[in-house]
């Protein structure tokens, strides 16, 4: 339940750290590896979180509404188990996190 809202992380290795329930609120992590690292729970409203490895990732409970994840990986995002709500992605994230739905993407 640490509070680390004002971390700015650019670069490294952070996979499998554990930063469960954390305040990452205004927190910014770019080109960052955080696989399979726990972000379950965690307050990151706000947060960045832009060319992120986040494969593997815990994201169940964590508040990412209006988070920036351009650029991230998102396979392990399940936005029924995670808050998304304005978060920002690029077209291809959205595409990608549709399929993983199952849904069948086309252009027309």
């Amino acid at each position: 339940k640490c509070q680390l809202n004002l971390l700015k992380v650019e670069g490294g290795d952070w996979s499998f750290a554990s930063l469960a329930l954390a305040d990452l609120t205004s927190a910014r992590f770019e080109d960052v590896l955080l696989r399979e690292a726990d972000l379950s729970h965690v307050k990151g409203l706000g947060m960045t979180l832009v060319r992120v490895d986040l494969s593997g990732a815990i994201l169940e409970g964590a508040d990412l509404r209006e988070a920036d994840l351009r650029g991230s990986d998102l396979m392990s995002l399940d936005p029924t188990l995670t808050k998304v709500k304005d978060a920002i992605v690029s077209f291809d994230q959205a595409v990608n996190v549709a399929r993983g739905f199952g849904f069948d993407v086309r252009g027309d």
